[in-house]
């Protein structure tokens, strides 16, 4: 009786075998899973040292201006805490995003077992709801910026704190509207379940709805964002020519969405290009038989890969560190806290 196992006369035995068990146009099946299992370790543990350290001091800034800007929020006038709905909203969206982010890589990378459907759709479903509502948020932020800036009396009178709420409540409903039916064929691509998508035909299907998706999004934020700028730009310039005196609230406006246009455009990167080049070609899925023929090709692959899993920690470590420096009552509120704890320290009596 033949075997279905075709790695059963191997040597070694890897925990991957599993995915590739119908790949079996090759008679050298066991270097091949050897050098396939090489180069996802590679990727994993490159990915483990470079971005870990990054998502977990992310995630510490992000909960600590989280905590910080609700502090201050209480205390605002309501005219004001207007322009933090979407600060807490960003904020919020980022730590959900490390925290799934982090999860997945961690068990994906050091568990042995193979990863059951509720696990991905769970992980899937977070982090999809986290990135579209933070890019949501983004484009709230820019909007807020643009009308409170330009046109003041418009934010003034139109653009009440509940209308924020309920627009806010849109967002987390409408992002998990698109995240969770998204996110359950992502999970069923990877691993069995409830659902049943087939890699050549249905991945196919929901990698392109899910990258053609998250370049309309961008781009929109992008374009929306960019128009924003050009606008307090624009605005400034004119003030300036006109002798009129620009505040200083106006100027860190400007420099906060700066940033978020940069943060932006390396998400792009970060999102778009690997992802392209995944659609484009196979060779570049690690899941797929065609990966597995050339596994003695994929070590640039996992080069590339750990470097987009970087660049894209760095922006979430980035973006709270830029809200700490550059938006006034939070920086305020740091220093403060920062005078607090030298004070404290100075206090404390000194060890025999």
């Amino acid at each position: 009786m033949t075997s279905d196992d075709i790695f059963e006369n191997c040597t070694h035995r890897f925990p991957i075998e599993h995915v590739y068990k119908n790949c079996t146009n090759t008679t050298n099946q066991c270097e091949l899973i050897q050098n396939l299992y090489s180069a996802r370790m590679v990727f994993h543990w490159l990915n483990l040292y470079l971005s870990t350290f990054c998502f977990v001091v992310s995630a510490i800034l992000n909960i600590y201006c989280l905590f910080t800007t609700v502090y201050i929020f209480h205390n605002l006038s309501d005219e004001i805490r207007k322009h933090y709905v979407f600060v807490l909203s960003r904020f919020l969206s980022s730590i959900f995003a490390v925290v799934s982010l982090l999860t997945m890589e961690k068990v994906l990378y050091l568990e042995t077992s193979p990863v059951s459907f509720t696990f991905y759709a769970i992980g899937f479903s977070v982090y999809n709801f986290s990135m579209d509502s933070l890019l949501l948020s983004y484009i709230m932020i820019s909007l807020i910026t643009y009308f409170g800036v330009v046109h003041p009396g418009f934010y003034r009178n139109n653009i009440t704190l509940r209308s924020l709420y309920i627009t806010l409540g849109f967002i987390w409903i409408g992002s998990l509207s698109i995240a969770i039916p998204l996110s359950l064929y992502q999970s069923a691509i990877n691993a069995p379940g409830p659902i049943e998508c087939d890699l050549h035909y249905c991945a196919k299907v929901v990698e392109w709805i899910t990258f053609s998706f998250v370049c309309l999004a961008l781009s929109l934020t992008i374009l929306l964002t960019a128009f924003v700028l050009v606008s307090l730009y624009w605005y400034h310039f004119k003030a300036k020519k006109n002798g009129i005196e620009i505040p200083k609230v106006t100027a860190r406006a400007r420099i906060r969405l700066t940033w978020t246009f940069f943060a932006l455009i390396v998400f792009s990167i970060v999102e778009l290009f690997p992802e392209g080049i995944v659609i484009v070609s196979d060779q570049y899925d690690l899941n797929t038989c065609e990966s597995f023929y050339a596994a003695d090709k994929l070590l640039v692959q996992t080069i590339v890969n750990s470097l987009e899993t970087f660049m894209g920690s760095v922006v979430f470590m980035a973006d709270p560190i830029m809200n700490i420096f550059f938006d006034k009552n939070i920086s305020q509120t740091v220093k403060l806290q920062l005078t607090w704890i030298k004070k404290k320290l100075s206090m404390s009596p000194p060890k025999k």
